[in-house]
């Protein structure tokens, strides 16, 4: 069940499909608990939706310092998640007996606990998984996945009598997707504190977007929901997660053949992988990449951001420009997925805690700033179609400008300069720079012998004496490949044996 390779990439697809769908206010959340149905606890008469955000900042809160135990229960006890993600399920029915008023209204608050509980281990489950095997073939497949939860979102748009269908089954399909994935077997290495030290400007950038974009999702969702208008939002949504996703594939391919890997290329960090040649370990060059590839998207959107809110200081263009930015802001969020998964990768950071903090704690503030905050301040009910007033969008536009600013100073001051080598020369620090077992090739002698990266990581390997099978399990790749990037070496170096190479290997010197 867990080793067929087509099996495995269709699992994953389907769940982060569902799973995406549990961001789309739209979608889920809002169909569950509608801003105009309130609940009363002693006597005060409080939003459904509200409450619901409590228990769950409070549960994500709680779960802080119990990660490494949720963890470890997540990879050893694979049904916890199906199980749990069932009742969010569970919680959807309650909630729709409540509204058909077939049980009391009190149990709307058992269905909160229930659906809170549902998301939060879908949460974690799919942080943990993405981090864990983080790799291009990964990448892609989230690129793939996220367009294609916009058909549930389009779907229901047309099809609205499916919109309880849906939200029974979005939950469940979540969980059930996540025990068919190939489970991650890598351990973090920090600890909590550590783990969340581990986080850059860059990120930073990401939430102060996303934030932003959120006040202004607010107001419009509250004022033209259900509008002609608000379709607009589908088709610039689907049009540019498409984009994404062909922008995201084609860089894959570009970054594997750069990489001199063949074929569509594997999920590197799979138990069951090892016996696939196209399954690389994703190396520092790679990550590096990866991250360079987020920061042109977040240009991208940065500027389609912009574009919404200059289009929405013109006349009657309010709803337009809105809806532009609210489809920047909503990319950006994946965009902050794959940039948190990259980095708990390269940092072995926790990504439990890591996600709490810098992800779900800002998608429990975005929510609040929408559907809160935002409708109490400026006192909008749901239909009255009030545009974007001018002064709040000049204010976030102003404050987006200085955060941009202060951030990207900050990089340029922070940026060190490396070392110009030919591209498929270029190593990872983690070879060049420890020096254990006399190991270690300088700039001269890559250009001499033209390794590649891979081939590196053999010699590495292969001349500490370990075996050819080990070196082929280390790096996640089958023995017949290992063997061929063997005899690659022999012949650049000119020798014939493994004895040849360790002698040869002792004598390269690490440079003073």
């Amino acid at each position: 069940m867990r080793t067929n390779n087509r099996s495995a990439a269709l699992a994953p697809f389907l769940g982060m499909v569902f799973f995406w769908s549990y961001f789309r206010f739209q979608v889920f959340f809002g169909n569950i608990y509608p801003l105009d149905l309130e609940v009363t606890i002693g006597g005060l008469s409080l939003q459904l939706y509200s409450v619901f955000l409590v228990i769950l900042a409070i549960a994500s809160a709680s779960s802080l310092p119990f990660a490494s135990r949720i963890e470890q229960a997540l990879l050893t006890r694979p049904l916890l998640v199906p199980l749990v993600s069932a009742f969010g399920s569970l919680g959807v029915a309650v909630m729709l007996l409540v509204e058909n008023g077939v049980i009391a209204p009190w149990f709307s608050l058992f269905s909160a606990l229930l659906v809170a509980a549902g998301f939060l281990i879908g949460y974690y489950a799919w942080a943990l998984f993405c981090s864990y095997s983080f790799s291009l073939r990964n990448t892609v497949l989230l690129a793939a996945s996220y367009p294609a939860s916009i058909v549930i979102f389009s779907f229901l748009a047309f099809f609205p009598a499916f919109t309880d269908v849906a939200l029974l089954v979005i939950p469940l399909a979540t969980g059930v997707a996540w025990h068919f994935s190939l489970l991650p077997k890598r351990a973090a290495t920090t600890n909590v504190s550590s783990s969340l030290r581990s986080v850059n400007l860059f990120v930073c950038l990401f939430i102060a977007f996303i934030l932003a974009g959120s006040v202004i999702r607010g107001i419009l969702d509250l004022g033209v929901r259900g509008d002609s208008s608000y379709m607009f939002r589908l088709y610039v949504s689907i049009v540019v997660s498409v984009l994404v996703f062909l922008v995201s594939w084609a860089h894959g391919a570009w970054m594997r053949s750069s990489n001199g890997q063949k074929g569509k290329g594997g999920m590197a960090g799979y138990p069951g992988q090892a016996d696939s040649q196209d399954a690389p370990i994703v190396t520092t060059r790679t990550y590096s990449l990866i991250e360079r590839y987020t920061f042109f998207w977040w240009l991208i959107l940065a500027l389609l951001f912009f574009m919404g809110i200059f289009i929405s200081l013109l006349p009657d263009r309010y709803s337009m420009g809105g809806h532009i930015v609210v489809v920047a802001r909503s990319t950006l969020d994946f965009f902050l997925w794959m940039l948190l998964c990259g980095l708990v990768w390269h940092k072995r950071a926790q990504p439990i805690p890591f996600f709490i903090v810098y992800s779900l704690f800002i998608e429990i503030a975005s929510w609040v700033l929408s559907y809160v905050v935002m409708p109490h301040a400026m006192q909008i009910e749901t239909g009255t179609g009030l545009a974007i007033p001018e002064a709040l969008a000049i204010v976030v536009a102003f404050l987006l400008l200085i955060v941009m600013a202060t951030a990207l100073a900050a990089l340029s001051f922070r940026r060190r300069p490396t070392p110009s080598l030919p591209e498929e020369d270029t190593i990872e620090g983690v070879l060049t720079t420890q020096p254990e077992n006399g190991f270690r090739l300088t700039a001269e002698q890559l250009a001499t012998y033209h390794f590649t990266s891979r081939e590196v990581e053999v010699v590495k390997l292969f001349a500490q004496g370990l075996s050819l099978k080990k070196v082929a399990s280390i790096l996640f790749i089958s023995p017949s490949t290992a063997q061929t990037h063997i005899k690659s070496i022999y012949k650049k170096l000119g020798i014939h044996s493994k004895d040849e190479l360790i002698e040869l290997v002792k004598s390269w010197e690490p440079p003073a």
